[in-house]
């Protein structure tokens, strides 16, 4: 099965906190002008990613994407915590 890549992405919250409990970890990049890569990383399972989100307050977004790392057709499975700041309301 031919596998196609995830999308980076910036999430449309202020922050998100990621962090695998199960599988692969989460990949990561600093997006160029391009919008390709530099180069593309990933966390190890247990490790703890905060990334900035298009809605953040302040300065322009960080330019580090993430996506889920492909794992589809490979017969493996991820846990996944993921939490969002809260929007100042």
């Amino acid at each position: 099965m031919q596998q196609t890549a995830a999308t980076f992405l910036s999430d449309n919250v202020p922050a998100r906190l990621l962090c695998t409990y199960r599988g692969e970890g989460t990949e990561y990049g600093k997006t160029c002008n391009d919008g390709e890569h530099e180069q593309i990383n990933r966390m190890k399972s247990g490790w703890v990613g905060l990334f900035r989100g298009a809605t953040w307050l302040g300065d322009a977004p960080c330019g580090l994407t993430h996506r889920s790392p492909p794992i589809a057709g490979r017969g493996e499975t991820r846990l996944l915590l993921v939490i969002d700041a809260v929007e100042p309301g």
